[in-house]
C-alpha cells in the first residue's frame, strides 16, 4: 500500500510484543496458592495488558507514521494480533511439547477473533488519537 510507513507500523508491533513478554513474565511470577482466585487474577493482567498493549502498539505506529494514525493503528494491531497468537502457541509448544497445543474448537477461535477485532479497533483509535492536535503541535 502506497503511503504507508511500515517502520511506524513494525514499532508498533514491537510495543505489543513487549506488553506480551510483560504478560508472560507476570503470569509466571503470580502465586498460584488458591488456583481460582489466582487465574482470574492471571486473566485481569491478560485484559489490562492486553488492552493496554493495543492501545500502545495503535499509539506508536500513529505517532511515528505521523498521518493516517487510524490506519497505521489498526494495521500494527492487526500484525500485534498475529504475532501475540504465533508467540502464544511457542510458548504452548515449548511449556507442553508439540502435541501440547491446544487449538479448541469453534468457540475458541471464535473468542480469539472477537478480542483480536477489539484490539485492532482500540490500536486504529489510539493511532488516530496519536496524529491529532492533542498529541502534536500543528505545524
Amino acid at each position: 500500500m502506497k503511503g504507508l510507513n511500515w517502520t511506524a507500523i513494525a514499532i508498533g508491533i514491537a510495543v505489543s510484543v513487549a506488553f506480551w513478554v510483560a504478560g508472560v513474565v507476570l503470569s509466571m511470577v503470580m502465586p498460584m496458592r488458591d488456583a481460582d482466585s489466582s487465574m482470574m487474577a492471571v486473566m485481569l493482567v491478560y485484559r489490562v495488558l492486553g488492552f493496554g498493549g493495543r492501545l500502545a502498539t495503535g499509539f506508536a505506529a500513529g505517532w511515528f507514521a505521523g498521518t493516517r494514525g487510524a490506519l497505521h493503528g489498526a494495521l500494527a494491531g492487526l500484525g500485534a494480533a498475529i504475532a501475540g497468537w504465533l508467540l502464544s502457541f511457542g510458548l504452548m509448544a515449548v511449556m507442553n511439547g508439540p502435541g501440547g497445543i491446544g487449538m479448541g474448537g469453534l468457540e475458541y477461535w471464535a473468542l480469539q477473533l472477537g478480542w483480536s477485532l477489539v484490539g485492532i479497533g482500540l490500536a486504529a483509535l489510539a493511532g488516530h488519537l496519536a496524529t491529532t492536535s492533542l498529541f502534536r503541535k500543528p505545524v
